[in-house]
């Protein structure tokens, strides 16, 4: 019985392909995969390190099992992280989670953990360990923060609210009541 080797089939991704002749490509769609994530994701990058394999998370996180510690992957170092993904850096843990931005990297001072890749239970444990006055990181269905609940400014007055309500009136369109014509 012979193998055969099994081929990969790399399918294109519909943003690569291009959709006009060769000739009026550059004319008609100049920024053709401006803002796209076509690349690998960071978990299946050739150059991946987990947090297993870094001694400083090792003794950072003492509470995860070594095998625990290989599922959480740390974003490689100059990758770009994806836009809107909410990660972690395990540097700088006291800040909590953040949302990404298109043109942020990883650093070599950074150790960026993304959400996305962790298993909940693991995130969960991260964020317990090493934000614990921060336990609520995201804010739930508009419900506000510990500190805002405890903030002295958080009911604001009758008073700024009746100026912002008049000063975001457009003035420029008539109220909706009015037909717009004066008698």
């Amino acid at each position: 019985m012979t193998r055969r080797a099994r081929k990969h089939r790399v399918e294109e991704k519909p943003q690569a392909q291009r959709k006009h002749p060769d000739r009026w490509e550059d004319d008609l769609n100049p920024d053709r995969l401006q803002g796209q994530n076509t690349g690998r994701s960071s978990a299946e990058d050739s150059n991946a390190r987990w947090a297993a394999q870094i001694k400083e998370v090792t003794e950072l996180l003492p509470n995860f099992r070594n095998d625990e510690l290989r599922e959480i992957p740390i974003v490689p170092r100059g990758s770009r992280l994806k836009q809107g993904a909410v990660c972690l850096d395990l540097r700088k843990p006291a800040s909590g989670s953040f949302q990404a931005t298109g043109e942020m990297t990883a650093g070599p001072e950074n150790l960026y953990v993304p959400k996305a890749e962790v298993a909940y239970e693991y995130w969960n444990r991260l964020i317990e360990t090493l934000c614990p006055d921060r336990t609520d990181t995201e804010v739930k269905s508009g419900e506000p923060r510990a500190e805002e609940r405890e903030s002295p400014k958080a009911e604001p007055s009758e008073e700024n609210m009746d100026k912002t309500l008049a000063d975001s009136f457009p003035a420029s369109d008539p109220p909706s009541w009015t037909t717009g014509r004066e008698k």
